[in-house]
């Protein structure tokens, strides 16, 4: 553990600690109970000061009954927990409704064999941040358990999924774990909307089949990048962004018929790193490969980087597009067995298109044609036409599509303001989208009056 790591979780710490003094009177002056939707068991209070409340967390789980649930209000509770049968935790607020382990336990366990648990709103933070265990450990065969909307600092691994199935983790932010955010040894689960940061070791280590990882964000892991698969087979990821991390970006070993779809991976040393032990059939396409120090490197021989029609985004690519259809015209040469390609690299990050324009001068106004000339469609269109000489009025006009532009659909834009000017003139338009990059088209002409004649451009 470096001086600089320490110093950020002491610094966590200190935050934190300010944070907890604001939380303590709330955990114990509850005056009513708030409206709670039903469920199919009862529900015990913890924190509150209404009749029957509980004044630990732990004592309401023991005394609640299978598919009850334990609600804890705002609050810093000095405790770890275990669960043992079906039953839901929930805390008032996930940034003000903390568990505060000693760390010489985990802060929440759920025993082996335990289904149908769900956790949901709290902050999880130990006692002793170096060294600490787990935020939330899984205990052997666990299945249908939803962990949602949770803090997780400083523990060794932020959430241990330890041979389950059927789960869910989502909404839930880990950070300065000392090993990694999650490790997951699961079949049948999802990770989805999911934020990890600052973790020593890999955001998410996978283990398992047909598992689903979505919509997270895996920044500045220190040691084995973001994303490490192995043994681990018939999983998704799709839709995340992996950057800043120090080693690689996704990290594949003993691994087959993976399907990695949709990513941003950017500033990482190495985007993606395919082993050649075991790996066989990935299906790796539409990713965004910019600004990694390698974009990809695949020892192996059976992996696929594109989908027969369309690969990934390489920033690193020089080829040309003769044909304009986005797609480059020559393959991509992937590092490590000399003989993996992308045979389909995107000229444009995937989720791009391209926009051209057409300058059509009238008799009093400005017009010009707006294409979509990719394959997607582009949203929030905007342009803007600029006119530069002696001009009296109209110098500038810029406005937005009151639609999305489709795959191959054009729209002409006219100005809603007279130019009346004189003498040689330039005209600038430009337009882009939320996903589109700027174009322009400059024409030269002379103005008499609000009379235009073209004279190159």
């Amino acid at each position: 553990m470096d001086k600089y790591r320490l110093l950020r979780k002491c610094l966590a710490v200190g935050i934190i600690l300010l944070f907890v003094g604001t939380c303590l009177i709330p955990a114990i002056a509850q005056d009513t109970e708030k409206p709670l939707p039903a469920s199919r068991g009862s529900w015990l209070y913890v924190g509150g000061s209404g009749p029957g409340n509980y004044t630990r967390i732990q004592d309401a789980i023991d005394n609640a009954s299978e598919n009850d649930t334990a609600f804890v209000y705002n609050g810093t509770y000095f405790e770890t927990i275990q669960i043992n049968k079906p039953l839901s935790l929930i805390g008032e607020n996930e940034n003000a409704t903390i568990i505060w382990g000693d760390g010489n336990e985990d802060v929440i366990h759920v025993i082996e064999y335990t289904h149908y648990v769900t956790i949901s709103r709290f902050t999880l933070i130990s006692e002793t941040l170096i060294g600490a265990l787990d935020g939330i450990r899984l205990g052997y065969s666990n299945s249908f358990i939803d962990i949602s909307f949770c803090k997780i600092i400083g523990q060794y691994d932020g959430i241990a999924l330890q041979h389950s199935s059927h789960s869910i983790v989502s909404h839930c932010n880990i950070t300065l774990s000392d090993n990694c955010g999650i490790t997951s040894i699961s079949n049948e689960t999802k990770i989805v909307d999911c934020v990890f940061s600052d973790n020593s070791n890999p955001s998410i280590v996978l283990s398992g089949y047909n598992n689903f990882i979505q919509n997270c964000s895996m920044f500045q892991s220190a040691n084995n990048g973001g994303l490490y698969l192995s043994s681990a087979s018939n999983n998704t990821i799709t839709n995340n962004v992996i950057f800043g991390n120090q080693d690689h970006g996704i990290f594949l070993h003993g691994t087959s018929n993976n399907l990695i779809i949709d990513n941003v991976i950017e500033n990482n040393s190495v985007g993606i790193y395919c082993t050649w032990w075991k790996n066989q059939l990935n299906q790796i396409f539409h990713n965004n490969f910019i600004g990694n120090d390698i974009n990809a490197i695949d020892e192996t021989m059976n992996n696929s980087w594109d989908n027969g029609k369309e690969g990934n985004y390489w920033d690193d690519y020089n080829g040309s597009d003769t044909n304009d259809d986005g797609i480059g015209d020559t393959p991509y040469n992937i590092s490590g067995s000399g003989e993996n390609q992308d045979c389909y690299p995107l000229m444009l990050p995937y989720g791009m298109t391209k926009l051209t324009i057409t300058i059509q001068p009238g008799l009093f106004k400005l017009s010009m044609l707006i294409k979509n000339v990719g394959n997607i469609t582009a949203f929030n269109v905007q342009w803007n036409m600029t006119i530069v000489g002696f001009i009296l009025f109209g110098k500038e006009v810029s406005g937005f599509l009151p639609k999305n532009l489709l795959p191959g659909e054009e729209v002409r834009v006219t100005s809603n303001k007279l130019f009346i000017g004189l003498g040689r003139i330039v005209i600038t338009t430009t337009a882009w989208a939320d996903n589109a990059p700027m174009v322009s088209a400059k024409i030269n002409g002379i103005l008499l009056l609000f009379f235009f004649r073209i004279i190159g451009k």
